[in-house]
């Protein structure tokens, strides 16, 4: 039995060495190859195997379809659309980074499942589930379960579900609040014995100016203005501008990190003078600028070899109380360095005055004793 169907795409092939020819048959122009003639095109109407053939590839086209169409309301697929949205494309590095890590674990957990089963009420305990697996690292696992939930507003936002049972999960992590901690100085120079060379200089610009971890790394050589250290946060990728002034004690710091810059640069560019000269003032041991993460790394470890629980980002509570110090208002450290004026004044009660009225009374009762 033949049968005559209409759409049919048919390719002839150029001979080959041997003479022979080839006609190519597909579904259509652009569609699946189903069947193969030689020599010459087959019969027309087709005959029942060819017509067999032509209706197994169509089938296969149209599950192929139909895998796709699913694929395309799966969470993989809801992760693909996002990293092309405004919204990651926009986001500054180090987030989009955090992301990335974030959807990985998603991706192992969720990937293949539809959207829409996110809108199941039942979906909710699936999800704390697997929030609490995590539990060894709350803040991980919070930050995870936050991305998670970014992807299901993201699908409200495109119309891919109206709705998502995925709000209001109580986060494991309890926050502490440092904001009005320092590091204690005792603490500090047990660092300082223990930091390897140069990244102990990190540390004392950590402790004078008081930087993010990000903002140590890529400090700028010409951030020293002489009596200010000028650069922009990465906080605020690079829109706010902080203005740090220059005590003796800091203008001693910058001095020998320009020294020590400029010695390990040299021994490099001996050794290989076409190594490039790096554009920050604080450099590793290799002469290279440092990382944000390198510079965690060395922290982390500095930090669990003295048995030190507290961040880097504390010593920011110490560049507080080095300009308090100097006599700058609460007000005036607020403006130049871009912190929280109440944090400062809580610093200032704990830290600075209260050790001032302990010296006056100190001062007092010497003499008293005279």
């Amino acid at each position: 039995m033949h049968e005559k169907i209409k759409g049919i795409h048919r390719v002839k092939s150029r001979p080959l060495a041997d003479g022979t020819v080839h006609f190519y048959y597909y579904t259509h122009r652009g569609g699946s190859k189903f069947w193969t003639a030689i020599n010459r095109p087959a019969p027309d109407p087709m005959p029942a195997k060819m017509v067999a053939a032509y209706r197994k590839t169509i089938n296969d086209e149209k599950a192929t379809r139909r895998t796709i169409r699913q694929a395309q309301g799966t969470i993989d697929a809801l992760i693909t659309d996002y990293k092309e949205s405004n919204d990651y494309l926009t986001a500054a590095k180090d987030t989009r980074r955090m992301k990335l890590s974030a959807f990985d674990q998603i991706a192992d957990a969720f990937g293949p499942d539809e959207i829409t089963v996110f809108t199941d009420p039942q979906m909710r305990g699936d999800v704390k589930a697997w929030h609490r697996r995590m539990r060894s690292t709350p803040r991980q696992a919070d930050i995870v379960l936050g991305e998670l939930i970014t992807l299901l507003n993201f699908a409200i936002d495109e119309g891919k579900i109206t709705a998502h049972v995925c709000n209001k999960i109580k986060r494991l992590y309890v926050p502490t609040d440092h904001a009005d901690e320092i590091i204690e100085p005792e603490i500090f120079e047990r660092m300082i014995a223990e930091a390897g060379f140069p990244f102990v200089l990190v540390l004392h610009f950590a402790y004078h100016f008081g930087l993010r971890r990000k903002d140590l790394a890529e400090l700028p050589i010409g951030a020293d203005k002489g009596d200010t250290l000028e650069t922009t946060t990465s906080k605020s990728r690079g829109r706010r501008q902080v203005i740090l002034p220059i005590t003796r004690q800091s203008r001693v710091i910058l001095d020998r990190a320009h020294a020590v810059r400029k010695s390990l640069t040299e021994t490099i560019h001996a050794e290989n003078p076409k190594a490039p000269e790096p554009a920050t003032l604080l450099v590793n041991s290799r002469g290279r600028a440092w990382t944000p993460d390198g510079i965690g790394t060395n922290y982390d470890k500095l930090a669990k070899k003295v048995g030190v629980d507290r961040r880097l980002h504390d010593f920011r509570g110490n560049a507080i109380t080095h300009f308090c110090r100097a006599g700058f208002s609460d007000e005036e450290i607020a403006e130049f360095a871009g912190w929280s004026k109440d944090n400062i004044t809580k610093i200032r009660r704990k830290y600075v005055s209260k050790r001032n009225i302990v010296s006056a009374a100190i001062a007092r009762l010497e003499r008293a004793d005279r």
